[in-house]
C-alpha cells in the first residue's frame, strides 16, 4: 500500500493525484505499534466496502479530525464521486 511515491510524497496506486506527504500516512500507538492513518485505510475499504468495511467507518468516522476527514472527503471525491460515505462524512 505504501510502495507508491513520488519524493516525499505517497500516491494513492489507484489515482496518482490523490497523494499526501509521506511523513503523514503512518501513525504510532503509545507503545509505539505503527499503523496506517486511519483516513488511507478507509479509502482503500472504499472501493467495495464489504460489511466489515462499512462497520469500520462507522467506528473510525468520528475519531478522524478534521484535516483528515477534509483529505478523506477530497480524495473519495475524486475516485467515488457519489460514494455514500461522503454524505455521512457531511453530516457528522
Amino acid at each position: 500500500m505504501l510502495a507508491e511515491t513520488d519524493g516525499d510524497h505517497w500516491q494513492f496506486r489507484r489515482d496518482a493525484r490523490i497523494t499526501r506527504l509521506f511523513a503523514t500516512v503512518g501513525r504510532r500507538t503509545k507503545n509505539g505499534i505503527p499503523y496506517l492513518a486511519p483516513e488511507l485505510q478507509l479509502l482503500y475499504k472504499a472501493k467495495e466496502p464489504r460489511p466489515k468495511d462499512e462497520a469500520d467507518f462507522a467506528r473510525t468516522v468520528s475519531f478522524l479530525n478534521p484535516e483528515s476527514r477534509r483529505w478523506l472527503t477530497q480524495a473519495l471525491s475524486r475516485v467515488h464521486l457519489g460514494h455514500q460515505w461522503l454524505r455521512l462524512l457531511e453530516d457528522s
